[in-house]
């Protein structure tokens, strides 16, 4: 009997639990969207909500990583590596540990952002840009198969408010997938860009008709000095 007393003595003066204010982020930075290698040694940096940059890790040969990251918030995270631009990414953070899928995390190459702004051409001076965000609009169907095909919005507007009055707007293409400096909306190839939006945290409005109806969506981004936010898909909700 004394020794259940003393133990459960031990108990009810227990320190609570800590809690839990950081977690670990491990992963691969990829080269680029669609490929299989990893990164040699590409730089990863951890920003949070307000655009703070928490810590920089380097990436092993096989570009893996692994960061800490504040939890129960939003944050960004930049990569980069050699012949490649900064390139964001947004995530919401919980209270446990992540491991980030092979191909979520990756860096652009310097030349893929400069075919990507050529497409743009004579748009908000699509080829200077000292920024980019870039992506293709469609809609969020829930969990589909990985080979289903997201439905495209013809009919979006992207733009961010600079909340002084001005906008960034977007550029878009034509139909045919060319550069279409007058366009307003995204058309037949969902596809826009917005060049030289302002380094930091930014709110990216996207909004579009259905039948009659506006749809707006906001998406936090965090816009990196020199750097790409890539948005494929940029997904929309559906009514």
């Amino acid at each position: 009997m004394r020794s259940s007393v003393l133990i459960l003595a031990g108990m009810l003066t227990a320190c609570p639990p800590k809690p839990i204010t950081e977690i670990t982020i491990t992963g691969t930075v990829f080269d680029g969207p669609d490929s299989i290698d990893g990164l040699s040694e590409a730089t990863v940096e951890l920003r949070t909500v307000d655009g703070t940059l928490m810590r920089t890790v380097s990436a092993n040969s096989s570009g893996q990583f692994a960061i800490q990251a504040p939890t129960g918030q939003p944050i960004f995270m930049v990569t980069n590596g050699f012949d490649h631009v900064p390139t964001s990414f947004t995530f919401n953070v919980g209270t446990v540990d992540v491991a980030v899928p092979d191909g979520v995390v990756w860096a652009r190459r310097t030349s893929i952002l400069a075919e990507i702004q050529a497409d743009f051409a004579g748009c908000n001076n699509a080829e200077s840009a000292q920024t980019t965000i870039d992506g293709d609009v469609r809609i969020y169907l829930g969990d589909v198969e990985e080979d289903d095909e997201l439905p495209i919005v013809t009919t979006a507007l992207v733009y961010i408010d600079n909340e002084d009055g001005t906008l960034d707007a977007a550029c878009y293409l034509d139909d045919s997938g060319a550069s279409a400096p007058d366009a307003n909306v995204t058309g037949m190839t969902g596809r826009y860009a917005l060049f030289d939006a302002r380094e930091g945290p930014r709110v990216l409005t996207v909004t579009y008709d259905a039948d009659g109806t506006t749809i707006t969506n906001e998406l936090l981004v965090y816009v990196p000095d020199g750097g790409d936010v890539p948005l494929y898909p940029t997904l929309v909700s559906f009514l």
